[in-house]
């Protein structure tokens, strides 16, 4: 099977249960369904980010890191607006844990803990944002608008890129990546943002040429978050030394592979919403 069918095969599958999971936790109001769905998201995720880690020499410990980036996405879904004092307390017991850590080179706990917090703030507490995109009616029209801006700039990249592309985005991080398949990205994420914002009830009602700017402005601020979730995932893989974060999805890797443009997009893309669109 090629790396191409592959990869559809996966996202005709993955898509539909996303939504469908999203659509049941709107309709019937159920928000601890998207609880459960992001913090398994965010367990597999922290798994494989501490796997990394561990390539890259750090002596981290993975089910500890995984069992506070689920209760950190778990606690902020469970009590509203408290994402910050949940982060704090996540990252002192990192901190304290390289503390009383026995024995081991005092540099390389340090080092560690350091791997640790970023992995707490690269995952669950960027993952969140997707509590209060959603939780408003709304809500559903808006994650699914952002998940297509999502896929359509990742689709439109690999398919332009992948036939057309010539001039290295980033060679040193992902020699995949072109300039080409970045403008193939930024072409199909604004014909998404065009059906986002002009027909899918995900903001008031706008005029001809507001929809048109916010159109363009919203898929030019995700489409650039979401390019550099990817090329700071293939950082975290390049100092591994690994292709895939993981093999959880045939031929697109692991969670962290998936998610990586999701968890830049996501912030950018509430912030946009709720500053610019209302």
């Amino acid at each position: 099977m090629s790396p191409l069918l592959r990869r559809a095969l996966t996202v005709i599958v993955g898509i539909p249960w996303v939504l469908g999971w999203l659509w049941v936790s709107s309709y019937y109001e159920r928000p601890e369904l998207v609880v459960l769905l992001l913090g398994g998201v965010a367990g597999i995720a922290a798994w494989e980010y501490a796997q990394l880690l561990l390539k890259m020499g750090l002596a981290v410990h993975p089910p500890g890191f995984v069992g506070v980036s689920v209760l950190l996405v778990a606690a902020t879904g469970l009590v509203a607006d408290r994402a910050l004092e949940f982060l704090g307390l996540t990252i002192l017991v990192l901190l304290s844990r390289a503390v009383i850590r026995p024995g081991g080179d005092l540099a390389e706990s340090l080092r560690a803990a350091a791997g640790e917090v970023l992995g707490l703030v690269y995952i669950p507490f960027l993952l969140q944002f997707f509590y209060p995109l959603f939780g408003d009616e709304r809500g559903f029209a808006r994650a699914v608008g952002l998940l297509a801006l999502v896929w359509a700039y990742d689709t439109g990249a690999y398919l332009v890129g992948s036939r057309w592309g010539r001039h290295k985005l980033a060679p040193r991080l992902s020699p995949g990546k072109t300039w080409e398949g970045v403008l193939g990205g930024l072409l199909l994420a604004f014909l998404a943002a065009l059906g986002v914002v002009g027909v899918g009830k995900m903001v008031p009602e706008l005029s001809g040429i507001a929809m048109m700017g916010h159109a363009l402005g919203l898929s030019l601020a995700v489409s650039t978050a979401a390019q550099l979730g990817d090329l700071f995932e293939s950082l975290l893989k390049r100092a591994a030394g690994v292709k895939d974060a993981g093999g959880l999805f045939p031929g697109h890797g692991g969670m962290l592979d998936r998610i990586d443009a999701l968890l830049f997009a996501l912030p950018v893309f509430y912030v946009y919403l709720r500053f610019l669109l209302g």
